[in-house]
């Protein structure tokens, strides 16, 4: 067999790994993290050429990192957003609304 057969694995896992960066906050960066995750470990353990498989790794990882710290951030300014300033938002809104019927 020649090389490149032996790196299908790793290579998913860096497919996987890639996308699931990409959409890091999309819930569907979890499945394709894991995916990638398992795919890595399959090709380490067959002992072939481990690069793909490493960087399919670090990437789901990333990703994972990234959506826990992106919706911790989405929820702590979620969060601190009074409801005194989201009414004023929403004043603002409706008069640039009326504003522009006017006219």
């Amino acid at each position: 067999m020649t090389q490149e057969s032996h790196n299908g694995l790793g290579i998913a896992s860096m497919v996987c790994g890639m996308i699931a960066f990409v959409c890091f906050l999309m819930l569907i960066n979890i499945p394709l993290a894991v995916a990638a995750i398992v795919l890595g470990i399959m090709q380490l353990v067959s002992r072939q050429k481990k690069v793909y498989a490493i960087i399919g790794m670090t990437t789901a990882v990333l990703s994972l990192l990234l959506m826990i710290t992106g919706w911790v951030f989405i929820a702590v300014g979620l969060a601190e957003a009074d409801s005194g300033s989201l009414e004023q938002f929403q004043q603002q809104i409706i008069q640039q609304y009326y504003d522009y019927e006017e006219m």
